[in-house]
């Protein structure tokens, strides 16, 4: 069990989360003892949670996962707790993590026109025409 907190506090570590007490550095991306449940759409064996993660990284479907640590089990999810808090729970022999996303909104140059709003999605964006400009979101004319 020390082994499996050890990596769990390692790779929060590496994801830069932030201290809020409990035994390792924890945020909101990564929980200790707890799981989405009802939410997995593949679940396989892994050498350990990093395998997992990669996996989640290269799975568009994937927005969190659970990694069953007495088995080394990845359960990739396609929502993430924030979706789905009724389905978030406590499992002490899971450790839950959200998918990093990078906000294509914030990118130079824009991904958007400069007359529409611009909303983060996993993944990907959506860009909307302000209200009395027209277009996709990418272009828009008023």
């Amino acid at each position: 069990m020390f082994l499996a907190l050890f990596t769990i506090c390692l790779i929060s570590r590496m994801n830069g989360s932030e201290a809020d007490g409990g035994p390792c550095k924890t945020s909101e991306r990564s929980v200790p003892g707890k799981a989405l449940k009802r939410h997995t759409f593949k679940e396989f064996p892994v050498r350990g949670i990093v395998d997992c993660q990669n996996t989640c990284e290269r799975d568009p479907r994937c927005a969190s996962y659970n990694f069953f640590i007495p088995g080394k089990v990845c359960e990739l999810n396609s929502h993430t707790k924030e979706e789905r808090p009724d389905d978030f729970v406590t499992d002490e022999l899971r450790f839950y993590m959200r998918r990093e996303d990078d906000d294509e909104c914030l990118k130079t140059p824009p991904v958007c026109d400069v007359n529409a709003n611009c909303k983060n999605t996993l993944g990907s964006y959506l860009c909307s025409c302000k209200p009395g400009f027209i277009g996709d979101g990418k272009t828009c004319q008023g």
